[in-house]
């Protein structure tokens, strides 16, 4: 398991990185039955789930403000956290959730680039298939990448992971200076908190935005 600081295995009690924070599906009230996910008698889609993900955030964030999320890879300890089992319509909806939060960081910072006069390619994709999802049967899929490239250098966006030791999701960021990382330390089902750190050191992260690109390359 991989810390998102430095690439290598923290799993020692000081590390801060793991807690015995409740998982938020855990508090929705979201059981399972024969059809999948259930909640006050209704089978749930994933766009249900995701609403009833949202909501809890709001909630969250009103009784307690936003706090970053720790996500544990370990799929046992995950398990033991949920009132109800991992189940495939959760971790489907978890991976849509992922990809949709890359995507609309990566139009984000496509914004600020095509302004700035940088060439932007986002043709580029990274496979996608962890181990949880292999787990409960869910197919392999398609990350977006984000490539610029300027007269200062070029950087590159390339998702690592969603479920890591730390975060919500992981990108490594690659430029003309060197390696970063990028994770977003929002509650899971929570509008995104993306942070930059940079890969070789242990410290907090600074929140990411678009601009401080400018002084990555």
């Amino acid at each position: 398991m991989t810390s998102i600081a430095t690439g290598q295995s923290d799993m020692s009690p000081s590390s801060g990185l793991l807690t015995d924070q409740k998982s938020a599906f855990e508090l929705t009230g979201i059981h399972t039955n024969d059809s999948g996910l259930e909640f006050l008698g209704r089978t749930l889609n994933a766009r249900d789930i995701s609403e009833m993900m949202e909501a809890r955030c709001f909630q969250l964030t009103r009784d307690a403000g936003t706090k970053g999320a720790v996500v544990n890879d370990d799929l046992d300890d995950m398990e033991e956290r949920l009132q109800s089992p991992v189940t495939k319509d959760i971790v489907e909806a978890r991976v849509e959730d992922w990809k949709n939060r890359l995507r609309a960081l990566f139009r984000q910072v496509t914004a600020w680039a095509s302004e700035n006069g940088w060439h932007v390619d986002d043709s580029g994709t990274v496979g996608m298939h962890e181990e949880i999802m292999q787990k409960f049967g869910v197919p392999a899929t398609e990350q977006p990448t984000l490539r610029l490239d300027g007269e200062q250098g070029y950087v590159l966006f390339k998702p690592k992971g969603l479920w890591v030791i730390g975060a919500n999701g992981r990108i490594d960021l690659y430029t003309s200076k060197g390696t970063f990382i990028i994770v977003d330390l929002a509650e899971t089902g929570c509008p995104p908190t993306w942070t930059i750190f940079r890969a070789t050191q242990k410290r907090d992260g600074d929140q990411f935005t678009p601009e401080m690109l400018a002084s990555l390359v």
